[in-house]
């Protein structure tokens, strides 16, 4: 389960929390009966009020559930919402979300689209001198890396939301400082296909993606976008892509960051990318200037 469901004691959600076995997940077969109400009572904090375009906490459901981790390499996900019982029915909506947690400045694309254009290529070892690197294995939290950019145990969470291998990061682990990396930032659920509540993989994104990107610039019914998930040949501003999941808000200028001491800042889009991605890892050693952002 994602961070924000583990949260929801914390914000008076014990009663959804208590609904469903978060060991199992909101879809799967042994909760579908009876989690329905729980899956639609998202506490009203997880929605911006500055997005106009999050249908009250809720978007059509189109496609299947990322979920059931750690999964053997190459399966698919199978997870499906909860059963509506007023129809019998698979629920025909997900329940959103307009803050992700940071994996920090580890790959959104490496091995997905074979690297998206601001990232060191996957493949890269060696850089030439004073050439920051952007992207580390990984990709989007998890240890998977070379070879191929899939193996298990090949990569390291930089940040702090692992979608699928269960690292664990603690306080002890933010060498960086938790004044000087991101915990949380804002997202439009409009212009990420892969965005759920109650799903891991649509709870985070990265800093490798610049700060605002517009990824719903594409139309999302054309053939080239609609379920090319991640494909080699996807577009880079459309819904369905690695470049969707980077951090973007409705606000002028930028967007609304919560660092790991509890604090918020606004982070402004011309944020140079090393900046941002050293305030995305938390253990890189990187020096930041208190005005460099």
């Amino acid at each position: 389960m994602p961070w924000c469901v583990l949260m929801l004691p914390q914000l008076e959600g014990n009663n959804t929390y208590n609904a469903v076995n978060i060991y199992m997940g909101v879809g799967d077969a042994k909760n579908r009966g009876q989690a329905f109400s729980a899956y639609l009572a998202v506490p009203k904090v997880f929605i911006c009020p500055s997005d106009g375009a999050h249908d009250n906490g809720t978007r059509p459901w189109s496609g299947t559930f990322s979920g059931g981790y750690p999964l053997p390499l190459g399966q698919a996900p199978a997870w499906d919402p909860p059963i509506d019982p007023a129809t019998g029915q698979t629920s025909k909506v997900v329940p959103i979300i307009n803050y992700a947690i940071s994996w920090g400045d580890n790959y959104a694309g490496g091995s997905l689209m074979g690297g998206l254009p601001w990232e060191t290529p996957p493949n890269t070892t060696t850089l030439p001198p004073g050439t920051p690197r952007i992207g580390y294995h990984g990709y989007w939290g998890t240890n998977r890396g070379l070879p191929g950019g899939f193996t298990l145990g090949a990569g390291q969470l930089r940040g702090f939301g692992d979608y699928s291998t269960m690292q664990v990061v603690r306080i002890a682990s933010v060498t960086d400082g938790t004044s000087s990396s991101i915990l949380v930032g804002e997202v439009l659920p409009l212009a990420d296909a892969n965005n759920a509540f109650w799903t891991s993989t649509g709870c985070a994104s990265g800093t490798t993606v610049p700060l605002g990107w517009d990824s719903n610039s594409f139309p999302a019914a054309d053939s080239a976008c609609n379920g090319n998930w991640q494909g080699a040949s996807a577009p880079l501003g459309f819904r369905y892509a690695a470049s969707a999941k980077g951090f973007v808000s409705r606000h002028p200028g930028g967007g609304n960051f919560l660092f790991a001491d509890g604090s918020v800042r606004f982070l402004k889009k011309s944020i140079n990318m090393v900046t941002y991605n050293a305030l995305g890892s938390v253990a890189g050693g990187e020096v930041i200037s208190a005005d460099a952002y």
